[in-house]
């Protein structure tokens, strides 16, 4: 098969394995025998949806095992990135007012609003864009920063189809340091206003 050929069915079934796999380990971590799962029945109504969800699952359940979990300062640096590039597509706004005790799921829900303007603005382009997101019942830093990624992701494909977009260092510098949700909640408030702004 070849790149042509693939579809979601097929990184459906596959992330599924995936997601089987990483729970084995996580839970028999140190068996020997080989217990690997059976491989998964393809469905072929799977949208690229159903891939992102499952990814999502996949990417929680190995945030997890991590010795170090996803801080704020992560997330920042992410949406710090999107910022630019969304600068550099012409969306210029103010900083957002800073909001305290914002929690990891305020972040997410305006991250949310973000990707659903940025896939606005990539289907008006005639492209294709990811479908909205459902925010989970317990939002989690890592959650936070995989949506993150996510809008940064649309970000540059939106800056790839621009002909008049100025090109974006993949190492441009992000602020450093202790960063707080409301930090993240305050430079999302700002991303969703410069998405505003390009239109």
């Amino acid at each position: 098969m070849t790149n042509a050929d693939v579809r979601p069915h097929h990184c459906y079934a596959r992330a599924q394995r995936l997601l089987a796999e990483v729970a084995m380990i996580r839970d028999e971590v140190g068996r020997s025998e080989d217990t690997r799962p059976a491989e998964p029945a393809v469905e072929t109504s799977r949208q690229p949806s159903d891939v992102l969800v499952t990814l999502i699952r996949i990417n929680r359940e190995l945030s997890r095992s991590l010795e170090r979990p996803f801080t704020p300062g992560d997330v920042y640096r992410v949406v710090a990135l999107a910022s630019t590039y969304a600068a550099r597509l012409g969306g210029t706004a103010g900083l957002a007012p800073f909001e305290r005790k914002r929690k990891p799921k305020d972040c997410y829900q305006r991250l949310t609003a973000c990707h659903a303007a940025l896939a606005a603005a990539i289907t008006k382009r005639g492209q294709a864009a990811m479908s909205a997101r459902t925010l989970p019942a317990d939002v989690l830093p890592g959650d936070v920063y995989d949506l993150a990624c996510l809008v940064l992701g649309e970000l540059t494909f939106l800056h790839a189809i621009t002909d008049k977009a100025q090109p974006v260092h993949a190492f441009e510098p992000a602020a450093t340091g202790y960063r707080l949700p409301g930090h993240v909640d305050q430079l999302a408030r700002t991303l969703e206003a410069q998405i505003g702004a390009i239109g």
